[in-house]
C-alpha cells in the first residue's frame, strides 16, 4: 500500500508540473498573439547561479549574459558547461529556465526532463 501511495504522489506532482508548465506556455502564447509582447523580461533568480556548479569566470560570463538579456549567449555558455558536466541536474534546470525566457519552449520541456531522469523531484526533495 505504501508505494502505491507514492506512485499516487508521484503521479500528481508530475501532474501539477506539467499544468503549471502548460499554465505558462499558453498566457505567454496567448499574449504575444493579442499583441502584448513582454516589455521587460524577467531575469533567472541569480541564487540559482550561486549554487550551480561553474568557474567563478563561467559564472560572470553567465551572469552579465543573463543581464543583458542575450539568452542565447547564457544558453550557449550552459550548454558547453553541460557537455562537460552532463551528470548536473543544476546546470540542466537552469538552462531550462532560460530556454523558456527565451520563448524555447521545447527545449524546455527536453532539459527539464533530463534533468528529471538524472534526480527524480520526489529524490530531490527534502
Amino acid at each position: 500500500m505504501k508505494g502505491k501511495a507514492c506512485l499516487v504522489r508521484l503521479a500528481i506532482q508530475r501532474v501539477i508540473s506539467a499544468t503549471s508548465f502548460l499554465f505558462l506556455a499558453m498566457t505567454t502564447l496567448q499574449a504575444r498573439t493579442l499583441g502584448q509582447e513582454l516589455r521587460d523580461p524577467p531575469v533567472p533568480d541569480p541564487g540559482a547561479l550561486l549554487i550551480a556548479p561553474l568557474e567563478a569566470s563561467l559564472r560572470s560570463r553567465l551572469e552579465e549574459a543573463l543581464k543583458a538579456r542575450s539568452y542565447t549567449r547564457a544558453e550557449t555558455i550552459l550548454v558547453e558547461e553541460i557537455e562537460r558536466n552532463p551528470k548536473s541536474t543544476l546546470l540542466l534546470r537552469l538552462l531550462g529556465h532560460i530556454f523558456f525566457l527565451d520563448a524555447k519552449y521545447l527545449d524546455t520541456a527536453v532539459a527539464m526532463k533530463k534533468a528529471e531522469a538524472l534526480s527524480p523531484l520526489d529524490e530531490a526533495s527534502p
